[in-house]
């Protein structure tokens, strides 16, 4: 037993030496978690920092409402100007049974859509959700819904379906984090939206029925006075239901540096386990972390020379550089590297300034996270190829020297007859030379 068991050690330790090596995780991933799902990325260079079932389908709760934002600025041209009046209050009764969160609409009350908006991403008002889904959907909310999954399909949202407007439970209604910060990104394209999500404080003027409403984000860290609040954070929108659990869409800005963070299904114990909202908390320190230990890095600007490559049949070399600046995000202690991915040699006929011919990938957390086209740089000098003559020389002598390279016994044999030759050649000579000596007649 004792003679297998070394054995087998010996034959896992030869195995271990010829295994390529694991690429560790970056150490943002030490961060344990306990959302269900994690989607965390900078925008100017994609580069996914923390995932966690990010193409999972999960409920999605009020952070639907970016999408009904996105929507609705889709279909209005001028949402400050543009005015609805609510036509009934029947349709929110539903909402009100199911503990939605509602401004208390009232029948003939008039809003501007801007202000509908800001109800709608700061106090996340589920018959607001309905009310702009009924006007932009012609009278009829699944019209609208439709209009949020043809928006989806656009995007190439694999993992999302609509049901309603607003986000409340229904088990045909889903996303997940990956989804949900894709349209995060496309809403953030629009400057308006970008106005809603950033204001902090607003109020929307009493009507004939109802006095002012005084509006606060439903995101607590987003105020200062916030145990964890980041001067970073710009916007976004959360979320909860029973079945969803605590969800936050963050967009954050500081620097010049912006992150998306989407965290879904926090304190699915019912907060029985942890207290306060995880989805705030673990938000605040994936965002902190990130600004604390990374930064953009320019690691290649455009024109930057990186490689040479071999012409077939020239002893002249084609100039390889950056075709655009290379910017990725990277450790703040550590080396922003990369690899070349280039032919090992081109043709002639190929060598055109500005020619695409490879790329450089940067990769972070086991994975390629962004890449810099390489081109040709060529200033018009004239190629000159070997001629038929020289390029079979040029074979013959490249075929010799693979030989030479690739075949030890070949060498090894030919570096002993030449060894003989050198010693017999010397030999015979004086053999031939001392059998003439001997041969000669004597001198008389």
């Amino acid at each position: 037993m004792k003679q297998f068991l070394c054995v087998l050690l010996s034959l896992c330790f030869l195995l271990a030496l010829f295994l390529p090596a694991a690429t560790a995780k970056d150490a943002i991933y030490d961060i344990a978690l306990d959302s269900q799902g994690v989607y965390f990325f900078n925008l100017e260079t994609g580069t996914v920092l923390y995932e966690k079932a990010a193409e999972s389908t999960m409920f999605p709760a009020s952070t639907t409402k970016i999408m009904t934002a996105l929507v609705v600025l889709e279909n209005c041209e001028d949402p400050k100007n543009t005015t609805i009046t609510v036509p009934n209050t029947e349709m929110f009764q539903y909402i009100i049974e199911d503990g939605g969160v509602n401004a208390q609409l009232s029948k003939g009350e008039t809003f501007t859509v801007y202000d509908l908006l800001l109800g709608l991403m700061m106090n996340s008002f589920c018959d607001v959700a309905d009310l702009l889904a009924y006007h932009f959907g012609g009278g009829d909310i699944s019209v609208f819904v439709e209009k949020m999954n043809a928006k989806a399909e656009e995007l190439k949202l694999e993992n999302t379906h609509f049901a309603n407007a607003h986000g409340l439970h229904n088990a045909n209604h889903y996303s997940s984090p990956k989804d949900i910060a894709l349209f995060f990104q496309a809403a953030l394209e629009n400057p308006l939206f970008r106005e809603i999500i950033s204001t902090r404080t607003y109020t929307i003027p009493a009507t004939a029925y109802h006095k002012e409403r005084p509006l606060r984000y439903t995101i607590d860290c987003y105020y200062p006075d916030d145990d964890h609040y980041l001067d970073a954070y710009f916007g976004g929108k959360s979320g909860f239901t029973d079945q969803a659990g605590r969800c936050l869409a963050t967009y954050s800005v500081k620097d010049g540096v912006s992150y998306i963070s989407v965290l879904l299904g926090a304190n699915m114990d019912s907060n029985l386990k942890y207290p306060g909202n995880m989805a705030q908390i673990e938000t605040a320190t994936l965002t902190a972390y990130a600004y604390e230990h990374y930064e953009l890095k320019t690691v290649l600007q455009k024109g930057d020379p990186v490689s040479e490559l071999s012409i077939i049949d020239s002893e002249q070399k084609a100039k390889v550089v950056a075709g655009q600046d290379f910017l990725v995000l990277a450790r703040i202690d550590g080396d922003a590297e990369y690899r070349l991915e280039l032919p090992e040699e081109i043709s002639a006929d190929q060598v055109e300034d500005g020619k695409a011919v490879g790329s450089a990938v940067f990769t972070l957390n086991e994975e390629d996270m962004f890449s810099c086209p390489l081109v040709l740089s060529y200033d018009g000098e004239a190629i000159q190829v070997q001629s038929e003559v020289e390029k079979s020389t040029r074979r013959f002598f490249s075929a010799v020297a693979e030989l030479f390279h690739s075949d030890a016994a070949f060498v090894t044999l030919l570096v002993l007859l030449i060894v003989v030759i050198g010693v017999c050649i010397p030999a015979v000579r004086i053999t031939h030379s001392l059998h003439k000596k001997s041969s000669r007649p004597p001198k008389h």
